[in-house]
């Protein structure tokens, strides 16, 4: 999926709710990525 999006212009914004490393590693291979991890104590 990173390499296929990596040709095209992009702006994601993830919000999250405590994100495991595993997908923190992988948003953070993109550029113009803004991740928001804030531990908003849902129900998971």
């Amino acid at each position: 999926m990173y390499q296929s999006l990596n040709f095209f212009r992009y702006n994601f914004v993830v919000i999250g709710d405590d994100l495991s490393t595993e997908l923190l590693g992988f948003f953070n291979n993109f550029n113009d990525v803004i991740v928001d991890n804030t531990n908003l104590g849902g129900a998971a």
